[in-house]
């Protein structure tokens, strides 16, 4: 029905137990999402609140994950979200620069049981871009330790122009690695951009 689920998660740590409690995060989160169905804001809301409980239980090790999940409603030109303690994503509608979508923000997932969340809705029209990335893009280091920052991804975002999703990622991808210029990165660099 031109409607599309997305996500974007960030498992707190490294190694085996990290990558483990990312997959049941995964799991949850497919679980969950089919159980809501494909709805708005408040079924976005909800399915935070179900995912955060389920990954409470039997945390032990307090693991926790940071998640940002939409809903794009292409015939509605409408985006419903919930952000779960991620990095704000980046908005670009037609005709406008980019800027980061700051509002609402919600605790992180697998900590404490029984939260309730806040989604949130905006115009998501034809020609727009929606770019998620965790924050091992923005805090890429290069030898010196300088990072790359959020400046860096607003300047390469910023201007409107038409091209596609995948040469959005590419420009980021290629600016993060010549920033870095061949230092070994210490966390993931994930980006997931959407233009409709």
């Amino acid at each position: 029905d031109d409607r599309y689920f997305l996500a974007i998660g960030d498992v707190c740590g490294k190694g085996t137990p990290a990558a483990l409690f990312m997959v049941r995060t995964l799991t949850v989160l497919r679980s969950e999402a089919l159980r809501c169905g494909v709805g708005d804001a408040q079924t976005l809301a909800m399915l935070a609140a179900r995912v955060n409980d389920q990954l409470c239980m039997g945390n032990a090790a307090e693991q926790f994950v940071t998640l940002f999940c939409a809903i794009l409603d292409a015939k509605a030109e409408r985006l419903d979200y919930v952000n779960l303690g991620h990095n704000p994503p980046v908005l670009r509608l037609p005709g406008e620069r980019a800027g980061f979508m700051a509002q609402p923000t919600n605790p992180l997932a697998g900590l404490f049981e029984g939260l309730r969340f806040v989604a949130g809705t905006t115009p998501f029209p034809a020609g727009s871009l929606l770019m998620l990335y965790t924050d091992g893009v923005t805090e890429a280091e290069a030898q010196d330790g300088r990072q790359f920052g959020d400046d860096a991804l607003l300047g390469l975002l910023g201007e409107p122009d038409d091209q596609g999703a995948e040469a959005c990622v590419q420009r980021v991808v290629e600016a993060v690695d010549a920033f870095a210029a061949g230092f070994m990165q210490a966390d993931d660099i994930t980006l997931l951009a959407i233009r409709h």
